[in-house]
């Protein structure tokens, strides 16, 4: 599918200088771009996910209570792996 982006012309020029020095087409390189910005943002998404966890489990005692520590204990130490 083709589409238009505009770019600043400092931003063009640099597209175009890196492509001819790295034998790729501005397309190469756009398409590249986009999905290396895209994963890195996947990925960090990802990763707020688990701030976010790991904040609220800096505030709130997530021990088990000893009784219930000692019911699972014993439910894994019993159970066929």
């Amino acid at each position: 599918m083709k589409t238009a982006i505009i770019l600043p012309e400092n931003l063009l020029y640099l597209v175009e200088k890196y492509a001819e020095e790295h034998g790729l087409s501005r397309n190469e390189i756009c398409e590249n771009a986009i999905s290396d910005f895209i994963k890195r943002h996947i990925e960090n998404k990802g990763g707020r996910i688990t701030q976010k966890v790991n904040s609220v489990c800096d505030e709130v005692d997530t021990h088990l209570d000893p009784q219930m520590s000692a019911i699972s204990r014993r439910v894994l130490v019993n159970a066929e792996w």
